[in-house]
Formats: C-alpha cells, structure tokens, sequence
C-alpha cells in the first residue's frame, strides 16, 4: 500500500486549518471575505508556478479544456462557499460541505476511473457524520429562508468540488500534472478579477498588520491545496485522499484548543458538552481513515 498520497492528504488537511487560522485573524482585522478569496486565489497560481522548471512531460493539447473546466467549477465552487458564509448559516453550511467525500467517489465512479469499495463507501459516510458531529454549533439559525439557502448553496459547493476533484483524477495524468494545476489555477484567479468591484473597499485599504496574516494565509492555503491536488493527480486517489483530507475538523479541535488564543480565535471557551460531541466525530473521523488505509 502507498502511504505517500495519504500523507499529502493529511499535511493538507493540517495546512488548511492552520491557514484558516490566520484568514480569520486578517477577516478580525477587516481584509473582509471577497478581498481574502482574491488573494489567496492569486497567492495559489502564484505558488504553482516554480513546478513548470522540473516538469518535462510532453502536453497533449486535446485534453486543454479539463484544467479550464476545473478553473470554472472550482471558482463557482468557491463564490458559493463565500455566499454561504455572508447569508447563510454557518453551523449548517460547515457540515454540510463534509459531503464532498460521498460526490467525489460518485463522479469518479462515474467517470470510470475506477470501482468504490464498500469500505470506501462506508468510510465516505461516516466521514460525513464526524464532521457533522464535530460541526455543530452552540446555536443555529431558525429562519427558514437562510437555512434552505444554506442547504442549497452548499450542496451545490460540494457538488462542485467533488466533480473537480474526480477531473482532476482522470484528466491530469492526460494533459499533464504540473501544467493542469497551473492552467486550472490560473484560470480561478483570472476569474477572481471579476469580483473586484464587489469589493467593500480597495486593496490597498488592508492596514500593513493585518496584511501578514492573509499572506501568510493564503500561502498556505495555497501549498495545502497544491499538495491535495498532487495526492489525487499524481496516485490516481481522490475518493480516499478526500476522507483522509476531512481530518482537518479533528486538527481544527487541536489547533483551536492549544493556539486558538492566538488567533483571538475564542471557539474553546463553547463548554465541554460541544468539546465532547466533536471528539465523538473526530473518533468518527480516524475510524474512517483507518478504513482507507487498510
């Protein structure tokens, strides 16, 4: 059994929550969502682009619209995740997004890429419940409207997401790895331009504190994906890597818990009763990935 695609998958997953960290300290200090979303789309092409020096495969050109396709699922991907969080309900929207893992073993199998064990279905359910265990807030909104929204919207995000993951799988080895990630994410960021007149304010207004916190952010974010991608491009393992990837709710408990004060992250001080039912979905969590990995 290859243990490299599964390590990729969980450094991402820690790499993600430690760049949410630092986003939300520069959401704290007013970057505002747009602006991050703008950033860390750029920062992440802008990250990519060092891998073209060690890549020599030949590009087969007829397979150029799989990466441009990725760029535009994965931007649709991302405004509708950026919409949930500015109207929707949040407590429902971050569980809900934990579906991925079940759409990304669907599209796969779809594709033909490859057949999904029972294990691997079992594991992509229960991987949804930890996190919707993990997930649940202290209170949730009432409003019928926000919550229909919030379901809808999210669905479609993780609808989203799993059908570029499974792309990414089938199509990168075709046209190539390393210029797939860079056309693809090039693509998101040249999209993310279109967004700048919804800006609350320019760029240029983000005070120089907490301009350290989104770099540092959105670099991250930018590697963790960069190694995702690399676990499912270059091992052929979207469905799996995504559940091992999910882990990144039980790094969020341990990061939140140990160095959330530094973050003025204050989500620790929720009570024991939350603290417990997020450790049932973390355990929920790790059984999954020890079913992968066996």
């Amino acid at each position: 059994m290859q243990l490299v695609p599964f390590t990729l998958a969980l450094t991402a997953g820690f790499g993600y929550t430690l760049s949410a960290l630092f986003c939300k300290r520069a959401l704290a200090g007013g970057a505002g969502v747009m602006r991050i979303f703008f950033v860390a789309n750029w920062m992440f092409f802008a990250s990519t682009l060092p891998f073209l020096v060690w890549d020599s495969q030949v590009l087969d050109w007829a397979h150029i619209w799989a990466p441009l396709a990725c760029s535009l699922i994965r931007f649709v991907g991302l405004v509708l995740v950026f919409h949930t969080i500015r109207v929707g309900d949040v407590s429902l929207q971050v569980p809900l997004i934990g579906t991925k893992v079940i759409f990304v073993a669907f599209f796969v199998y779809l594709l033909g890429a490859a057949g999904i064990s029972t294990e691997l279905w079992i594991a992509s359910f229960m991987t949804v419940g930890g996190v919707a265990l993990m997930s649940k807030g202290v209170t949730s909104s009432q409003d019928a409207g926000r919550i229909f929204k919030t379901v809808i919207y999210t669905l479609l995000s993780a609808i989203l997401f799993g059908m570029n993951d499974a792309l990414v799988q089938v199509e990168a080895p075709h046209f190539g790895v390393v210029p797939f990630m860079v056309v693809s994410s090039g693509g998101t960021a040249i999209a993310s331009v279109f967004l700048m007149p919804f800006f609350r304010s320019r760029l240029q207004d983000i005070s120089r504190g907490c301009w350290g916190w989104l770099w540092l952010g959105s670099f991250l974010l930018g590697i963790e994906v960069i190694l995702l991608f690399c676990a499912i491009s270059f091992y052929s393992q979207a469905a799996a890597a995504n559940i091992v990837y999910n882990t990144r709710s039980l790094w969020s408990i341990v990061l939140v818990w140990f160095l959330g004060h530094w973050f003025d992250n204050q989500e620790r001080e929720i009570g024991g009763a939350i603290m417990f039912r997020r450790l049932l979905g973390a355990l929920l969590l790790l059984v999954a990935v020890a079913l992968v990995l066996t």
